[in-house]
């Protein structure tokens, strides 16, 4: 709030309690160059958001943040990124969190059905869906989640499709060790 008032700026307030909004960042990257750490933040923003008078106040207070803590922060919007990249994030995004009904076993038994299917992701999830009985979608939206969390990984600059091999896929053991309770 100190930062606000010193750009003159008005702190962003919930407007049924008027109480302050904690700001966040959407990128904390961490890197290694020359054996030293460098931290960097990134704000992602759509370009036409960057016209709006509220939205560059509220990314001068987040800037002049990072600016006293001498990390290197900027703003990336979807012209700085490849289309493809941009239509496959998005396209996994919304499953990066599970509702939380969902029977964390279904992940387990997916990643290790898919891992062990030769073939199409396609027909892999649908034979998934059908030997376990769930809704049409459910073992996509599963698919998903776990490209989100990194548990699978793709070539993220190539439009992913379903019609494409499962070998085009990294299973990440690791990850799912880490994360799910196996």
């Amino acid at each position: 709030m100190d930062i606000a008032e010193k750009l003159n700026i008005r702190h962003p307030e919930d407007q049924n309690t008027r109480t302050p909004i904690v700001f966040t960042s959407d990128f904390f990257i961490t890197q290694r160059i020359d054996n030293k750490v460098v931290y960097k933040v990134r704000s992602i923003k759509p370009s036409e958001q960057l016209n709006d008078k509220r939205t560059i106040e509220k990314l001068m207070i987040e800037c002049s943040y990072w600016q006293e803590q001498n990390v290197n922060w900027g703003i990336v919007t979807e012209k700085d990124m490849p289309n493809t990249i941009v239509e496959n994030i998005n396209w996994i995004h919304n499953a990066y969190f599970l509702p939380e009904e969902t029977d964390q076993n279904y992940l387990l038994d997916l990643y290790e059905f898919l891992k062990s299917w030769e073939g199409t992701v396609k027909t892999a999830l649908n034979e998934f869906n059908h030997l376990y009985g769930l809704e049409k979608g459910t073992a996509l939206h599963l698919f998903k989640h776990m490209l989100a969390r990194k548990f699978i990984e793709f070539d993220i600059t190539k439009k992913f499709k379903l019609t494409s091999s499962i070998n085009s896929l990294t299973f990440k053991d690791e990850a799912v060790k880490e994360r799910l309770i196996i």
